[in-house]
């Protein structure tokens, strides 16, 4: 298990948002984390689909374990979201990239996919760190 993955486990461990939600963390690297949701009748909306909700929560997840794999604290500042697709059974995962890590903002980029690797939706995350103040 790498410290990154470990340091993630324990911190989502605190997480009940997620936990609610049935959002799992399947691995994590330095700048990279992958999270799923098996797909089940809580997260759907009327029609049957994963709801939208639950595709941004998986991203909001992703992005912010990404940003975290450097040990510092960081908050969702501002976000993107494209919704391009659905499913309505199965597994959906969440993967997170760092594209920029600075002294007070992280952007991390995710991708959330279904079956077969079909791209749901995607999107952007700005991570404002609580670390980035020099402590005197």
């Amino acid at each position: 298990m790498t410290e990154e993955l470990k340091a993630l486990l324990e911190r989502q461990d605190k997480n009940i948002f997620a936990k609610y939600n049935h959002v799992e963390v399947e691995s994590a690297e330095l700048d990279k984390v992958v999270y799923k949701l098996e797909i089940n009748p809580d997260c759907k909306n009327p029609l049957g689909f994963v709801h939208g909700g639950a595709l941004y929560t998986m991203a909001d997840n992703a992005a912010g374990g990404a940003a975290h794999t450097d040990g510092r604290r960081y908050v969702t500042q501002t976000s993107s979201m494209y919704y391009l697709s659905n499913q309505s059974e199965g597994t959906i995962r969440a993967t997170g990239r760092v594209i920029h890590r600075g002294r007070a903002t992280c952007l991390v980029r995710v991708e959330v996919t279904g079956d077969n690797g079909k791209l749901l939706c995607m999107g952007e995350f700005t991570f404002f760190c609580l670390d980035s103040k020099k402590k005197d």
